[in-house]
């Protein structure tokens, strides 16, 4: 029981497509880069960056933050791959 109190416990939360851990302590953690610098093409937190330029998909292009496709998370547009797979 003592180790139970005392470990540090985290619980995963979604919040508009960010995971966020909370700790015991308070302490958060988001999954993102700590200096911003995303890299094109990679995921985060299900979220595919593809930078400031646009995107085609199946033959139509979509501008950076315009149409179905993309996602705004934290003052950035990213592809979402529910509303629209690779």
């Amino acid at each position: 029981m003592a180790a139970a109190i005392t470990a540090e416990v985290t619980a995963a939360i979604t919040v508009v497509g960010t995971t966020v851990e909370r700790t015991r302590n308070g302490r958060v953690h988001e999954n993102r880069p700590a200096n911003k610098h995303y890299v094109v093409g990679r995921r985060y937190n299900g979220n595919i960056w593809f930078g400031h330029t646009g995107h085609r998909w199946h033959g139509r292009w979509y501008a950076y933050g315009v149409g179905p496709c993309w996602i705004y998370v934290d003052g950035l547009w990213f592809w979402n791959p529910l509303a629209c797979p690779l």
